[in-house]
């Protein structure tokens, strides 16, 4: 007779193994250091690895293998049936966020979320003096909020990032996320925004004089300023400009778009102009980028309120 002899498991040596990777990505400096306590949040892993243990140490190989391709396609499963049908509060998290300027005399703002949807409007009248931005911020669970501040002078620059923790992991997301945001008036601003998702700005009342807005395939409408002079660079494939009284528009282009305007707007030098633009109070000089695709051009309606 021939003793059989029987493997240890794979579960415990490999635990230890991703242990030491871990320890090691970090003390190199190719990770930021260890978050323990996301980690814990996964923990069902080792209930899958420990199944797939017991697979492989109890079976032949051809039933192992095949036990193992059943538990991959189960968890495939599973990971698309949360995509699919999970509640809202169970892939989201909701955040709030509040920075002030400190007394700076400008600021500069960057938002960057490939799957969020973005409102912006001014922040209330009654708001504290220095507030810079405040709001709310919807996030997916597998993806953290990267919040880089820093000064140049007496300039303030914010850059807002919606960063996924895992890029190669199944994302439960069936739609945009919602970015709700007030901006403060007592600054010049210059915005720029950068998302596949909807965006909804309105920037009257606001001192925001330079604009660069990458909108994707999402729906984009945008009031400019009725407060200073604006430049503001647009790229998306579906645009609406909504001009308040008293603002000159001149729009100019390279690419090949769809643009709507009203009737009245006039050709002059390569570029169409409102017919108050030399006149107005308030100019924006807007240039529509490569990759643009439809633009349409409305008139404010004097009674409109800010949503």
């Amino acid at each position: 007779m021939s003793a059989q002899k029987k493997g240890g498991g794979f579960l415990f040596p490999l635990i230890l193994v991703l242990i030491g990777v871990l320890f090691l990505l970090s003390n190199l400096g190719v990770i930021d250091g260890i978050a323990w306590s996301e980690l814990v949040r996964y923990w069902p892993v080792l209930l899958i690895l420990l199944g797939i243990d017991t697979l492989l140490q109890r079976r032949s190989a051809a039933a192992a293998a095949a036990s193992l391709l059943t538990a991959l396609v189960l968890i495939a499963t599973g990971m698309a049936a949360v995509y699919l049908f999970a509640p809202d509060t169970w892939i989201t998290d909701e955040q709030s966020l509040l920075l002030s300027r400190e007394g700076a005399a400008s600021a500069e703002i960057l938002l960057s979320c490939r799957d969020c949807a973005i409102a912006l409007r001014a922040v209330p009248d009654d708001a504290p003096t220095d507030v810079l931005v405040e709001g709310g911020l919807t996030m997916a669970r597998n993806t953290r909020l990267v919040e880089t501040v820093r000064r140049a002078s007496d300039r303030v620059i914010v850059h807002l990032e919606s960063e996924s923790r895992w890029p190669f992991v199944l994302s439960a997301r069936r739609g945009s996320l919602p970015w709700t945001l007030e901006l403060t008036d007592r600054v010049p601003v210059s915005l720029s925004i950068v998302t596949d998702g909807d965006v909804n700005l309105d920037l009257r009342a606001l001192d925001v004089h330079w604009v660069e807005l990458a909108a994707g395939d999402g729906a984009c409408t945008l009031i400019p300023s009725d407060q200073t002079d604006a430049s503001i660079g647009l790229t998306g494939s579906d645009i609406d400009l909504l001009i308040p009284a008293g603002v000159g528009v001149r729009i100019v282009g390279s690419a090949e778009f769809s643009l709507v305007v009203p009737e009245d707007y006039v050709s002059v030098d390569g570029a169409l102009q409102s017919p108050n633009f030399e006149e107005a109070a308030a100019q924006s000089l807007v240039t529509l980028r490569l990759g643009t695709e439809r633009v349409e051009v409305r008139r404010l309606p004097e009674d409109a309120a800010q949503d």
